[in-house]
C-alpha cells in the first residue's frame, strides 16, 4: 500500500509556489485513487524492476501495449484474459510461434483485429529469434525507441511498453502532454521528475496517477485548474492568516 505524505507549510520557502500547487494536488489525486481502488495500480507500477522482467511478462505486456493501441483501456481490460488465454497464457515467444495458425483463430474471435492479432504473433517471432536478453541490453542502452522493432510500437507506444517492463521513463500520452503544458513543462518527462522530486513517488507512478485520474474523469483539463485554485487560495489566506498572527505576537 501506497503511503500518503503531505507537504508540511513550511517547504513552501524551499519549493516554487506554482510546484508546490501541482504537487499536493498530485497527492490528492493519489490519495483519492487508493480510496477508490487503484492501490493495486499504483503498488504494480511501483515494484517493477526490469531485471526481474521474464519472457512470459514481457510478452503479456508487449500484447497489452498493442491491444490498447487506439482503443480504450477498459475495453482492453474486458477482454484480456480470454486473449491470453489464446496464447497460452503467455508461456513462451516459442510456444506462440509453433503454434501460431491456432493462436491466431481463437484469438480473432475474441478480438476481430486481425493487423494486432498478427502483430502479436509477429512479436513472438521477434522475441524468439532476438532473446529477451539483447531486447533488454538494447533498452538500457538505446532507450524506448529500440523496441520500435516491434509492430505497432511507435513513437509513443515505445514509452508504454518500456515503462510497464519497469525501465524508468513516462509515457507522453496525449493526456500527459496536456497536463504538462498546463503546468508550464515542454515534456511529461520533465513534468513528472519535477513532481517525483518533490513526493520522493517514482517518474513512471506520477505518470499512471495523472493518466488514471485523466481517463477517469472526462472533465479533467477544465477541473485540474479549478482544484489548483482553490488549493492557492486556500494556501494564500492561510499564509495571510499566519502573517497577522505573526504580526500580532510580535
Amino acid at each position: 500500500m501506497q503511503n500518503i505524505v503531505y507537504l508540511g507549510v513550511g517547504e513552501i520557502k524551499k519549493l516554487e509556489y506554482h510546484l508546490f500547487s501541482w504537487a499536493n494536488l498530485y497527492m490528492d489525486i493519489k490519495y483519492e485513487l487508493i480510496q477508490n481502488g487503484y492501490a493495486w495500480e499504483i503498488d504494480w507500477q511501483e515494484d517493477l524492476n526490469l531485471d526481474k522482467v521474464d519472457e512470459c511478462f514481457f510478452l503479456k505486456e508487449l500484447a497489452w501495449v498493442i491491444l490498447n493501441s487506439g482503443m480504450r483501456e477498459t475495453v482492453i481490460r474486458n477482454i484480456f484474459p480470454k486473449i491470453s488465454s489464446a496464447f497460452y497464457d503467455w508461456e513462451s515467444a516459442y510456444t506462440i510461434q509453433l503454434n501460431s495458425i491456432k493462436c491466431f483463430q481463437k484469438a480473432i474471435s475474441i478480438f476481430n483485429n486481425q493487423r494486432k492479432i498478427k502483430a502479436i504473433i509477429k512479436g513472438a517471432e521477434i522475441l524468439t529469434n532476438k532473446g529477451l536478453k539483447k531486447i533488454k541490453k538494447d533498452l538500457i542502452k538505446n532507450g524506448p525507441t529500440s523496441l520500435k522493432i516491434f509492430p505497432f510500437i511507435g513513437s509513443v507506444t515505445c514509452f508504454h511498453l518500456a515503462k510497464n517492463v519497469g525501465y524508468s521513463t513516462t509515457k507522453p500520452d496525449r493526456h500527459l502532454v496536456r497536463l504538462s503544458k498546463i503546468a508550464g513543462f515542454k515534456s511529461s518527462d520533465q513534468f513528472c521528475d519535477e513532481i517525483s522530486n518533490i513526493t520522493g513517488d517514482r517518474p513512471a507512478v506520477v505518470d499512471i496517477i495523472f493518466w488514471r485520474y485523466a481517463s477517469l474523469n472526462s472533465d479533467y483539463m477544465n477541473n485540474i485548474p479549478k482544484q489548483l485554485s482553490e488549493f492557492r487560495n486556500s494556501r494564500d489566506t492561510m499564509l495571510k492568516s499566519n502573517h497577522k498572527m505573526h504580526r500580532i505576537n510580535r
